[in-house]
């Protein structure tokens, strides 16, 4: 069958930060090729994507449901009967799970299921063994990197459905430079800048990265640590910050959309998080030719390779963080040559036309 005749339809449940900006970067993607996509999910997903009320490839789901997501369900049913996709691609477990209880109400076409973090092992008995069987009605399960697609490996996927298909984004480009940016934040154009982009809650390991800050101040009285995000952590982490005597050095930025033009002005960015299936900001960061320190947690170490295109640290000790950021910081030189080595890795293995260009090949086999 050819593209231009395959209807793909996309279905997510609430979402935010890196799976969002995944579907963003996938839809926009595919939007340049032949496919005709649906977008099925609730108001905010379809709102962060940028999907009028007008627009034709919006489809509504309303999130008042709890997991079980029986009416949810009940419309994606209905959705797949009067839009008749050949392919339906659920992104995460709980719409992979919302299409395992709609096809019991009506035959649905394959179902691609894209997995953005490792398989839960800390969930209760009956939520594991419906992830389990959400995941055993694909055609073909998407892991966004090795260490994910192994997680789900052990869960019991076999690994002829499982596909390898890391993110992939559009090459950020910065709006101001350097200097500019460092002026509106009130940053002296000299002092070293570490930035952490991240939803502030426990998964993102942020208190880590203040913790290490305190460390790095030590030896660079003068150092910035830029948090950009937002999230339910946001009072404790501004609380940490005072405690360690921090506050005036610590910027909390909140919710930004000009992160290219932040990690421009820095001179390290931090990854700090305790539990990760990739980054699109270490993405973006190596991109851009900024040097990145990352927690050698879940799919990072496939992005940032030690020593080669970033360093890594063990994510419980934040003095092996400050210790990297600061030798960045400090040899320049090295820092450059792990910076090009960074985006040069981006550039050949985690585009998004790279990535759109392999979905679309699922889509075809799936279709067939």
């Amino acid at each position: 069958m050819d593209d231009e005749n395959l209807r793909i339809l996309l279905v997510a449940r609430p979402a935010g930060g890196g799976m969002l900006r995944h579907l963003a970067n996938l839809l926009s993607g595919l939007d340049g090729r032949a496919f005709t996509c649906y977008v099925a999910a609730p108001c905010e997903v379809l709102q962060g994507l940028g999907l009028s009320a007008r627009d034709s490839r919006r489809v509504r789901i309303r999130d008042r449901a709890g997991a079980a997501d029986p009416p949810a369900a009940l419309t994606l049913s209905s959705i797949v009967r009067s839009y008749r996709p050949h392919v339906v691609h659920a992104h995460g477990y709980r719409a992979a799970w919302v299409c395992f209880l709609a096809g019991i109400l009506t035959p649905l076409p394959p179902l691609v299921v894209t997995v953005h973090n490792l398989f839960p092992t800390d969930i209760e008995r009956l939520a594991s063994i419906g992830a389990r069987m959400a995941l055993g009605r694909a055609h073909t399960v998407i892991a966004i990197t090795r260490a994910v697609a192994e997680s789900l490996s052990n869960a019991g996927v076999k690994m002829q459905r499982l596909r390898i298909i890391p993110n992939g984004i559009q090459i950020p480009v910065p709006k101001h430079n350097r200097e500019e940016v460092r002026s509106t934040l009130g940053i002296a154009p000299q002092a070293p800048v570490a930035i952490v982009v991240a939803r502030l809650m426990e998964d993102k390991g942020v208190a880590g990265a203040i913790k290490a800050h305190t460390v790095l101040r030590q030896r660079a009285p003068n150092s910035v640590l830029l948090i950009a995000g937002d999230g339910p952590d946001r009072d404790a982490l501004e609380l940490l910050a005072e405690e360690l005597g921090v506050k005036d050095s610590v910027l909390f930025l909140g919710y930004r959309d000009d992160v290219p033009d932040l990690l421009a002005a820095s001179d390290v960015c931090i990854i700090p998080s305790v539990f990760e299936g990739q980054s699109l900001v270490a993405l973006e960061a190596m991109a851009l030719g900024i040097p990145v320190v990352a927690t050698s947690v879940g799919g990072l170490a496939e992005v940032v390779q030690h020593d080669k295109t970033g360093l890594l640290v063990d994510p419980t000790d934040h003095t092996a963080l400050a210790d990297a950021a600061f030798s960045l910081i400090q040899n320049k030189e090295r820092a450059a040559q792990l910076a090009e080595a960074g985006r040069n890795h981006v550039l050949s293995f985690y585009t998004r036309d790279i990535m759109v260009s392999k979905v679309a090949e699922v889509y075809r086999s799936a279709a067939l």
